[in-house]
């Protein structure tokens, strides 16, 4: 079963551009690890210095061996010269996927 991790980070004030290139290197670990997927990253616009990224794993168990790895210490070190303060991570597993309801015709 898919699980969803979602991570509320809070960011130092930063350009688009340095916490993209940040973001790309720090995710190297986590892209290349067993079963991780897509990861997507917004940036608040209410609160800029907060960014919600979302990663995608093929099992449970997949990111559980990532967690337990020795890989995820060294992750942690590339994230820290962004970090702004503490992070709030959740997972989650799907419950409902609705498509995009098609636009009326004029």
């Amino acid at each position: 079963m898919k699980t969803f991790e979602l991570a509320r980070i809070q960011i130092k004030d930063l350009t688009d551009e340095q916490v993209t290139e940040h973001l790309t290197y720090a995710l190297e670990l986590i892209r290349s690890a067993k079963g991780c997927g897509p990861v997507q990253i917004w940036r608040g616009i209410e609160e800029e210095q907060t960014v919600l990224m979302l990663i995608e794993w093929d099992t449970l168990q997949d990111h559980l061996d990532f967690r337990d790895s020795g890989a995820l210490a060294e992750d942690r070190k590339r994230f820290e010269p962004i970090l702004a303060g503490p992070s709030a991570v959740q997972h989650y597993t799907e419950l409902l996927v609705l498509p995009k309801v098609p636009s009326a015709s004029a």
